[in-house]
């Protein structure tokens, strides 16, 4: 990602680089360079939230809205920011959070279930278990799901795998429960 970084904030300048391909290698730059556009990365997991904290201009936390788990995320990004000997309180900080208004808390926690696999999956379970969800998860895809957890074309077939107890299949065994429970259900407006 570091590389990625810089690939970008070259292109950015206005900078050529080179791209190999299948045909060959392809030589190119932007038509129009704006080296202003800052780059926002998104992370969760402890590395890349600290490499967002030591390279980027603003940080998207992909992290839970839990104020332990944000705390451990904002936390990451200002040491990778202090290592990097950047003032961590000039980084601008996004909240990413995915959400639902249900009256059916049950339901909503089997659809969420696929994504809080596939954040453990991705290195996030120590920042679910921040916010008391806590997720087994196998390393690696899982049969029958394509490309994969979070982005998995046969949705239903994802929910039925994350909610299945097994010693291969994810689950997530809190989704629904504390935290979540509480804040699932809205108050009509008077």
């Amino acid at each position: 990602m570091r590389d990625g970084i810089g690939l970008l904030r070259g292109l950015l300048r206005g900078e050529e680089r080179e791209f190999p391909g299948p045909a060959g290698t392809v030589c190119s730059r932007l038509r129009d360079p704006a080296p202003e556009v800052p780059l926002h990365l998104a992370a969760s997991g402890p590395k890349n939230l600290r490499l967002t904290g030591a390279a980027a201009d603003g940080v998207i936390l992909l992290s839970g809205v839990s104020p332990r788990t944000l705390a451990g995320a904002v936390a990451r990004v200002r040491e990778g920011a202090e290592s990097a000997g950047r003032a961590a309180d000039s980084l601008p900080l996004t909240v990413s959070a995915y959400c639902a208004v249900t009256d059916d808390v049950a339901a909503a926690s089997r659809q969420l279930k696929p994504i809080c696999a596939s954040i453990a999956q991705n290195g996030g379970a120590p920042f679910l278990a921040l916010a008391g969800i806590h997720v087994d998860v196998p390393a690696g895809a899982v049969d029958g799901i394509y490309p994969d957890l979070v982005h998995a074309e046969d949705w239903d077939a994802a929910v039925r795998i994350t909610s299945t107890r097994s010693p291969t299949a994810p689950t997530c065994g809190s989704c629904g429960t504390g935290e979540a429970a509480s804040t699932g259900r809205a108050r009509k407006p008077p």
